[in-house]
């Protein structure tokens, strides 16, 4: 993979990249390249990692290395690839990627109220039809599935995920997972969700790819954290979907994932979910 460096001098003229408050990273700080070759003038996205040395950092490079050598064979333009290695004086920091200037995080769109129901739904549709993507490709999986790792670009108008340094592939050890990380209801089920007990990590994989996908799905009706309910409250909360005109399908597909079965992506039946009840687990909880 190319090595782009540049000097420290030139490093500390960059702009950080602001995220919104709502979106906190715990690993690196964004800025903003700038890029000029014979053509034109463009601008990347440089991710600068605050750790930079030992097994965490090495795993992180050889995840960027391994991301650059398949990305052909994924094919998959909805992710946002990392393209280069950047050193600052020539010691690695991070990578650089495209930058998609002019977005708005999936995170904030789903949280607003000033967004209907139906297009929340039509945005959480775009993301499972790119997991449904990557559950077809052997070896990869997308790991730290959440709100916050999904953008919608929009200039083209479509939704891209981010974040692919968090990727399962080839022999490198996944990050821990937003949704996963101390989530007791997962560990009696090893063979869905395997969990390493020496780094507390659960491997990505379909099932966990699914999982996640899942609970996005369910903290944008029930506008609470789905997965940190218990898996009798969950069962319940199911039965309060079914009662109150949600499609059978979905609810089915929904129960599969604390269940001796393989997850199922619930995209297609996201239509059966009625845009006039209130489905929220505070309401919920005052009628169970």
């Amino acid at each position: 993979m190319k090595i782009e460096n540049i000097h420290s001098y030139q490093f500390k003229k960059l702009d950080k990249y602001i995220l919104d408050k709502t979106i906190i990273s715990t690993e690196c700080e964004l800025y903003i390249l700038p890029v000029k070759n014979k053509w034109n003038k463009y601008e990347k996205l440089l991710k600068k990692f605050f750790r930079t040395n030992g097994e965490y950092f090495s795993n992180k490079l050889y995840t960027i290395n391994e991301l650059n050598d398949r990305k052909d064979k994924i094919d998959i333009d909805a992710l946002i690839f990392p393209d280069e290695l950047i050193s600052i004086d020539g010691i690695i920091k991070g990578y650089s990627m495209p930058f998609i200037k002019n977005n708005v995080n999936i995170l904030n769109l789903l949280l607003s109220n000033e967004i209907d129901l139906t297009t929340k739904l039509n945005i959480l549709k775009e993301i499972g039809v790119i997991i449904d993507k990557v559950a077809r490709i052997e070896d990869f999986a997308l790991g730290d599935i959440h709100e916050a790792n999904f953008i919608y670009d929009l200039d083209e108008k479509r939704v891209k995920a981010v974040d692919l340094d968090s990727v399962k592939i080839g022999n490198n050890n996944p990050p821990i997972s937003k949704f996963m990380i101390f989530n007791e209801n997962l560990l009696d089920y090893p063979h869905k969700y395997p969990y390493d007990e020496e780094t507390e990590i659960h491997m990505p994989n379909n099932n966990t790819m699914y999982l996640c996908y899942i609970y996005m799905i369910l903290n944008t009706i029930s506008k609470t954290k789905s997965y940190r309910i218990s898996t009798s409250e969950y069962y319940d909360y199911l039965q309060f979907l079914i009662d109150n005109k949600c499609g059978k399908e979905l609810v089915d597909a929904l129960s599969y994932i604390y269940l001796n079965k393989d997850n199922v992506s619930p995209l297609d039946f996201l239509d059966q979910i009625p845009n006039n009840v209130d489905l929220t687990y505070k309401r919920f909880q005052k009628i169970r």
